[in-house]
């Protein structure tokens, strides 16, 4: 009987660290980002350039979510001006800022590292919101991981998640991707 019980239990953690530790990462969306206050005064969302589908989503699972770059074959660089309209074009949701802020607030960025390991990528961008600057530039807000301590090629304190806003108008390599879900 004894036997039995311990059996179970095994399974049922076995169960729970598949299924709902390893099998689906779903996180809320997080609805309040104001660009004035996470970043400074005198930035904005521009509204027209949202994508909505992304903002209505009460909740992303990220099993589900795709990593773009939009190069077409041959290229290494684009703007991001060139990135955001084949992004549009190609139909699937643009990702934004309730994304971005549920990832970056995660207690312990579990997802993060999630999508590091399972994506095996270090950078990604939300192209779901555009942002105004205070010079009305365009931006788009960015997570990315670093090694901190590093010397000599080598990362000895650690790795850590961090966040940035990018400009449109750099040059994109094709390592870097925006996170989107596939559309319908």
């Amino acid at each position: 009987m004894v036997l039995l019980v311990f059996v179970c239990i095994v399974l049922s953690i076995i169960y729970f660290l598949k299924v709902v530790g390893g099998g689906r990462r779903i996180l809320p969306t997080i609805k309040t980002f104001d660009p004035a206050t996470f970043i400074d005064k005198g930035w904005k969302v521009l509204e027209a350039e949202t994508d909505r589908r992304a903002s209505a989503l009460e909740q992303v699972d990220f099993t589900k979510a795709n990593l773009e770059t939009c190069f077409k074959q041959g290229e290494t660089h684009i703007t991001g001006e060139e990135k955001l309209k084949r992004l549009k074009e190609g139909g699937n949701i643009r990702l934004g800022s309730e994304t971005f802020l549920a990832l970056w607030t995660e207690e312990g960025q579990k997802t993060l590292e999630w999508l590091h390991g399972e994506k095996g990528v270090a950078c990604f961008d939300f192209f779901g919101t555009i942002l105004e600057g205070p010079y009305n530039d365009r931006f788009v807000l960015r997570l990315y991981r670093y090694g901190y301590s590093y010397d000599e090629g080598r990362v000895f304190g650690g790795w850590k998640w961090d966040w940035t806003y990018y400009w449109l108008g750099n040059d994109w390599d094709d390592g870097d991707y925006t996170l989107c879900l596939p559309a319908g």
